[in-house]
């Protein structure tokens, strides 16, 4: 009788995990494989010729390039401001409230607008050389062409700081206030505070900050699709995916985002264990 009720139990859980099954094979699973069998196949038969011919292609060298380049640095950007944003906001003051809300604003916008907006700012004829003019210097008219790493960097942070800034306070504001005050009552000062107790005690959070962030940004797409027009000038590997594709070349197109995928799941992988490294000591 025991064993007839566990088994029923059982079936019922099998039971109420296969639409969730059913779906990551149906999403993730079978796309993922039918991904890989496209990017091994050409009018040959299957094979390395795709591979080949992204690797002999010079713009998929600099896409990868840039993506890498991107990543690091919109996330190192990201990192700092919303560090020093979530300790502003993790102090008593009026209207912290709203500070939080304000901050959180430019991840509300959809990315979209976002780009759309920051492109206008960096046109000829945008906000930022209207500024430029206003203040008596010399308005640099081709800042998308000519920078095209300075409004991407800019929009990119702009736009996903916020979220850094929501992990790392939550992570502030996990961390006993008794330590500190501990602390401050055996003469440490605020320096030495954050040194020897925020700061290690936020290192988990920063680096499980960073991998969530590092995978978003290596598969930027909108923002340089947008701000320079479908990718030209400063091709990235989402944007070179897509012209690829576009181009009816289907193989290249899938090799190429294996090896996103590859690249993504190496520096997943890397943060990963540095992240029970530290957990360790």
């Amino acid at each position: 009788m025991a064993l007839n009720l566990k088994r029923r139990e059982q079936i019922f859980g099998l039971a109420l995990a296969m639409p969730a099954v059913i779906y990551i094979v149906a999403i993730m699973i079978y796309p993922a494989i039918d991904l890989i069998r496209l990017s091994f196949s050409s009018l040959e038969g299957y094979g390395l010729s795709n591979y080949k011919t992204i690797f002999a292609d010079a713009d998929f060298g600099m896409a990868t390039a840039y993506t890498i380049i991107v990543a690091l640095a919109t996330v190192g950007l990201e990192l700092g401001f919303g560090f020093i944003s979530a300790l502003i906001l993790s102090k008593d003051f009026k209207g912290r409230g709203f500070m939080r809300s304000l901050f959180i604003l430019p991840w509300a916008i959809p990315t979209v607008a976002s780009a759309f907006l920051w492109r206008y700012v960096f046109t000829s004829a945008g906000w930022l050389n209207s500024l430029l003019t206003r203040m008596g210097m010399e308005a640099m008219t081709y800042w998308i062409l000519d920078y095209p790493y300075i409004p991407i960097f800019v929009a990119e942070t702009w736009k996903m700081t916020p979220f850094i800034m929501l992990m790392l306070l939550a992570g502030l504001q996990s961390i006993p206030k008794e330590l500190l005050e501990s602390a401050h009552v055996d003469g440490a000062t605020t320096s030495q505070t954050f040194r020897k107790i925020t700061l290690p005690l936020m290192i988990p959070v920063v680096i499980s900050a960073v991998v969530i962030r590092l995978i978003d940004a290596l598969r930027i797409f909108t923002v340089p699709w947008i701000i320079m027009g479908e990718g030209g000038g400063f091709p990235v590997l989402g944007t070179y995916i897509v012209r690829q594709y576009r181009a009816y070349l289907k193989g290249p197109s899938a090799a190429a985002a294996v090896i996103l995928v590859i690249i993504v799941s190496v520096a997943v992988f890397s943060l990963t264990l540095l992240n029970k490294r530290v957990a360790r000591r």
